[in-house]
């Protein structure tokens, strides 16, 4: 038996001498009576709580060996596997608590391990019984939260669900309690006062598009508030700062002291990003806490929130007539909704592998939670249509073995063996950009797209193949790409997309073209749409201007 990890650093933080085992008690108690199975329950808790995780399953699989494992047992062992993002693993334990004993609460957790390998339909039907049977929140906000991204849904199960979790949200201590409405300020001929809620300001990866706003807005006509739940002083990172501008630091309020701050700033118009990402800030938007509020970036969906007056996106995001799915008022850029200025640092372009390697290699660097069983199935078919292509995936849910091998099974059921498959786990930022470096083509996710990844994929000179969805969420890259160079890159349909794949990696010129293509690929990005924050901002600017002139012309309501 080897020593762990942890044991060798006490073993140097003690220069050599035995250090205190903070477990020595409760191993005497295992040592005195070795069929005790809660005396070794107790001490794998102990050893996961106090960080010696492979101990504890390892005194967990002992207790597994003595058979009669309980159905709290087994969702305990799940839950100490999911902590450690090992989902297979949880799934696995699980099965076996709910075989044992039919708990909604172990149902919710089961649907979050389902969630994170990407069976988003499975994991959205555990938690609604979840929550249906016991009214809980956590498990309302999974249903809603996820939805988006479910192949199941349709642009009206996801309006109903995320209005249900509204009206469990409004009576739950997250809910804002402000008292007074907010009113319009007096207009004078000063910059409009915009708001923008946050509290991801210090991440820059996920921030790039409010940057390429912000940083672009004229600041004649407009004074920017940030409302950040970051620690004061935190860096951020891409963001240009301005004299005029104000950074409230709001962290240590609650929803309703928040609410209040934002009313009393006397803003005209407040802009949320947050969204489902940060599912502690949404009860703010139980009420309207700006005279119009306005959900943006990260809302790929309807809110199902009363407090949001209207939701911004593009001609591409929403289609005509489909307004009738989302609670608030559709706005409708003439650019895309998203506009990533690029200013990270990032690895040189390289010739596409297939020149070098003899074979097409597809890839994706989306996270797991996104490669749902719909796009296992039609990646196995661009695999089958391309003889002797490759799939390259990574993301840190692929570090575990465990999960890797749950991933190489879906695709051998779908024919696909392991031969075919190249999977790695995550990287720095600058390392998990060079992973472009082993791709021809990116294969985009669905029904949840990518934002952030589709932009850093033709950035570093990659393709991404996408196809025109049956909601915004699976339409997100189709609204960058459609504002670039690579709008034939855009399909239809699905059948369009695995169609053109296919067709692509069969073609015989297609390396020559990707090798121009790609060393190409920033200077044509540079001139485009998707990269002009200045016309982002002005295309929003705009939008301001029209809401303002109705909110004060005759047609506004005197209340």
């Amino acid at each position: 038996m080897t020593a762990s990890s942890d044991e060798f650093t006490d073993f140097l933080r003690f220069g050599g001498a035995a250090p205190p085992d903070p477990f020595a008690a409760l191993k005497e108690k295992v040592r005195r009576n070795p069929l005790d199975g809660a005396a070794l329950e107790e001490l794998a808790e102990a050893q996961i709580a106090g960080g010696r995780i492979l101990d504890g399953f390892a005194t967990y699989n002992t207790r597994i060996s003595l058979g009669n494992v309980s159905a709290p047992t087994w969702a305990r062992i799940g839950a100490a596997m999911d902590r450690q993002q090992e989902y297979a693993q949880a799934i696995a334990c699980f099965e076996q608590s709910l075989s044992l004993e039919d708990a909604p609460e172990v149902r919710h957790m089961m649907g979050r391990a389902l969630f994170k390998l990407g069976d988003v339909d499975a994991s959205v039907a555990f938690h609604e019984s979840a929550a249906k049977e016991t009214g809980n929140l956590a498990a309302w906000l999974a249903v809603a939260t996820l939805i988006p991204g479910a192949p199941a849904a349709t642009p009206e199960t996801i309006l109903a669900a995320r209005q249900a979790f509204a009206q469990v949200l409004a009576n739950s201590p997250l809910a804002n309690r402000m008292k007074r409405a907010p009113k319009p300020r007096p207009r004078t001929d000063g910059p409009l006062r915009v708001g923008y809620v946050s509290s991801w300001l210090e991440k820059p990866n996920y921030m790039r598009p409010t940057w390429a706003l912000i940083n672009n807005h004229d600041r004649a006509k407009v004074e920017v508030h940030l409302f950040s739940d970051s620690a004061e002083g935190a860096e951020m990172i891409g963001y240009e700062p301005h004299p005029t501008d104000v950074i409230h630091t709001t962290g240590t309020l609650d929803n309703t002291q928040l609410g209040k701050l934002i009313c009393k700033t006397g803003l005209d118009i407040l802009i949320d990003i947050n969204a489902y990402s940060t599912p502690e800030r949404l009860g703010i938007f139980t009420q309207p806490v700006a005279p119009i509020c306005l959900a943006w970036q990260n809302h790929f969906a309807p809110s199902g929130l009363p407090g949001f007056h209207g939701i911004v996106g593009d001609e591409q995001s929403v289609k005509p007539g489909e307004e009738r799915f989302f609670n608030e008022t559709v706005h409708r850029l003439p650019t895309s909704y998203l506009t990533f200025t690029v200013a990270h640092r990032a690895p040189p372009v390289t010739d596409p592998p297939c020149l070098t390697k003899g074979h097409i290699t597809f890839g994706s660097l989306c996270v797991q939670y996104k490669l749902t069983p719909t796009v296992i199935d039609a990646w196995s078919e661009i695999l089958k249509g391309v003889p002797g292509s490759k799939l390259f995936l990574a993301n840190r849910t692929l570090e575990s073995g465990e999960n890797r091998v749950w991933l190489t099974e879906r695709f051998a059921e779908k024919g696909i063996g392991t031969d075919r498959l190249i999977l790695d786990g995550g990287a720095e930022h600058y390392d998990y950009l060079k992973n472009y470096d082993r791709m021809d083509f990116a294969l985009d996710a669905f029904p949840y797209n990518g934002g952030t990844t589709t932009v850093e994929a033709i950035w570093q000179g990659v393709p991404v193949l996408t196809f025109d969805g049956d909601r915004w969420a699976s339409r997100t890259s189709a609204s960058l790409i459609c504002y670039t160079h690579l709008k034939d890159f855009v399909a239809p349909s699905r059948q369009a997309m695995i169609d053109m794949a296919i067709r692509l990696g069969n073609d015989p010129d297609t390396p020559a073209r990707l090798k121009d293509m790609r060393h190409g690929m920033r200077d044509a990005l540079k001139d485009a749409p998707v990269c002009d924050g200045r016309r982002m901002a002005q295309s929003m600017e705009a939008l301001f201007d029209r809401l303002m002139d109705r909110q004060t012309g005759p047609q506004a309501d005197p209340s």
